[in-house]
């Protein structure tokens, strides 16, 4: 009998990055700007790492990653709630990140770097809540005519 390797073994195994191999790039784009987050913390003054704006930016991309999960698990309304959950978390990172901007914590590549991610994320997100209303629509539509 051979033992199938878990999902996380194999990435913990592998060399690559596992955010750029997973289907979807708002969770791609998401691991990515935590990680540049993390990437320029060391030039962020203590109090902005804990409590300030580079803080809030931290834990609201932190919260997108957790409502994309939760988003992914289910479908329907569930899906479309997580999915504007997600949007709201997009809302506090774009604020957060202006003033990150305003106070300036960021160089200018980290601007660049940071405003990408943000860009697509937006981007793919908003795409996301399309097809969901679409299907949930198509859905309703097809009980209808079934009842």
């Amino acid at each position: 009998m051979t033992s199938k390797k878990s999902v996380r073994e194999s990435v913990l195994k592998s060399r690559g990055n596992a955010a750029q191999r997973d289907k979807s790039s708002i969770i791609t784009e998401a691991k990515n700007l935590v990680k540049s987050l993390h990437y320029v913390q060391c030039n962020v003054t203590k109090y902005e790492r804990r409590e300030g704006a580079f803080a809030l930016l931290t834990e609201a991309a932190v919260r997108l990653i957790k409502d994309f999960c939760q988003a992914r698990a289910c479908s329907g309304e569930r899906r479309l709630a997580y999915i504007e959950e997600m949007i709201g978390e997009m809302g506090v990172v774009d604020a957060m990140f202006d003033e990150c901007i305003q106070t300036g914590i960021f160089g200018d590549s980290d601007k660049l770097r940071i405003a990408r991610h943000l860009d697509r994320m937006d981007e793919d997100i908003m795409r996301w809540q399309l097809v969901t209303k679409g299907r949930a629509q198509s859905n309703s539509q097809d009980n209808k005519v079934n009842s």
